[in-house]
Parts: structure tokens; C-alpha cells; sequence
């Protein structure tokens, strides 16, 4: 296991006490929020640094940014609909960070 993970692992094990199904669940989510927050915060630190926040996630977690492509327009867009998201193109070049 990647040394991030683990270590959100044992963030989230900090969190909970016993075995019951409740005290899995919370850490289940405490462990995903984690997961989550470390990605936000990895995607707007680096926004300017990489080629795509997703690449730098990937090789943050140890996942190999080299196999992370980037999909199309018609890409982003079919998984935007799937999950009910909305998102806006920046068509202008010159105004991209």
C-alpha cells in the first residue's frame, strides 16, 4: 500500500473504537472524506504545476501518472452527465492558468 494511503488509513482508524457495523461505516467514510480532501487539496496546489491535477493525483498515490490519459470534450462530458455534474469550458487560451 502507498505510504499517503496508509497514512490516511491510519488517520481514520484514529477516529474509531470497536468492531460494530456503525464504527466500520465511520471509518469507511472518515477513510473516503480523507481520501477526498488529500485530492482537492492536491488538485488546487497543483493545478499550475502539471499537465492535469488528475496525473498528479494519480502519481501522488502511487497509481503512475503515465497511465492516466486525458479523455475528449464528448469524455468529460458523458461523465459529467452521469453524475449530475455541471462544469464550464474555458475556451479562451489566453485566460487558462
Amino acid at each position: 500500500m502507498n505510504e499517503q494511503i496508509k497514512q490516511l488509513w491510519e488517520d481514520a482508524a484514529k477516529t474509531t473504537q470497536g468492531d460494530s457495523w456503525e464504527e466500520q461505516t465511520k471509518f469507511m467514510e472518515r477513510f473516503a472524506e480523507l481520501i477526498i480532501r488529500e485530492c482537492a487539496d492536491i488538485a488546487t496546489l497543483n493545478a499550475h504545476q502539471w499537465e492535469s491535477p488528475g496525473s498528479y493525483v494519480l502519481e501522488h498515490f502511487g497509481l503512475g501518472k503515465d497511465e492516466f490519459k486525458l479523455g475528449s470534450l464528448a469524455d468529460a462530458d458523458a461523465f459529467a452527465k452521469k453524475r449530475n455534474y455541471t462544469y464550464t469550458v474555458n475556451e479562451d487560451p489566453s485566460n487558462s492558468r
